[in-house]
């Protein structure tokens, strides 16, 4: 386990909305359910075990996102697709094999103990000796 990465409380996906009467952003809250941010988790053909250089797991660990891309549905919902940020004993972060997950959220929603039920879910999964760098768009036609 990555306890730094486990113990972040603004990693994952920020909400925040803007308040006309203050002219200002305001936060409201963070979605992380489903990243399982600091938990090493196993790919195929993947070194496992301890790197002895670095101590630390050789599987990776989510640690936040990065590449975040959206859409707003037909029902006032908005999808969030996102790349995760990894942690690993490899050396050099960024390189391991990483996810593109995805969560739904109320764009009306400020309320973090309802978005408290939201979760992302892994869309595909890298796969040894490959990571996803971004996620592209295409929109309904």
């Amino acid at each position: 386990m990555y306890p730094g990465a486990a113990a972040q409380t603004t990693a994952g996906l920020q909400k925040w909305v803007f308040s006309s009467i203050t002219n200002s952003w305001n936060y409201v809250y963070t979605l992380q359910a489903g990243l399982n941010l600091g938990m090493p988790y196993t790919v195929a053909g993947y070194p496992t075990g301890n790197n002895s250089l670095t101590g630390l797991p050789w599987s990776p660990a989510t640690d936040g996102l990065r590449n975040i891309t959206g859409r707003v549905d037909d029902d006032d919902r908005v999808t969030i697709w996102g790349i995760t940020s990894t942690v690993s004993g490899n050396g050099d972060q960024g390189a391991d094999p990483n996810k593109l997950v995805a969560i739904t959220d109320s764009l009306k929603n400020a309320d973090p103990s309802i978005a408290a039920h939201e979760s992302f879910f892994t869309v595909r999964s890298a796969k040894s000796g490959e990571v996803l760098r971004g996620v592209s768009f295409t929109p309904r036609i």
